[in-house]
């Protein structure tokens, strides 16, 4: 409990456990965020381009995690779509759907 309230940077006393944990996973996430932008702009005055998302951890969970619910929608979609789409098209419009900026 101490040591979640102590990576987290807050007294103990008025949080529960639970929210030590988020807090103290929270303050961890960010602070690979700060490395892996710092090393990242090492590596390109070194001359190589590596993207921060490389280098953290937490980024490449969210991109895994983020891969396998498009793949379970890739293929519930071809299940409740009309039949005349194939897998073939259905992929090449979620990768058009991918490549949209978000507003």
């Amino acid at each position: 409990m101490f040591a979640l309230a102590g990576l987290a940077g807050v007294e103990p006393w008025s949080y529960t456990l639970r929210e030590l944990d988020w807090m103290a996973s929270a303050a961890d996430e960010a602070e690979w965020s700060r490395a892996a932008e710092l090393g990242a702009m090492v590596a390109g005055l070194a001359g190589a381009a590596i993207s921060p998302d490389d280098l953290n951890p937490y980024a490449r969970a969210r991109r895994q995690a983020e891969r396998a619910a498009a793949r379970k929608l890739l293929a519930h979609a071809a299940e409740v779509l009309p039949e005349t789409l194939s897998a073939a098209e259905i992929e090449r419009r979620w990768q058009r759907f991918q490549s949209v900026p978000s507003t």
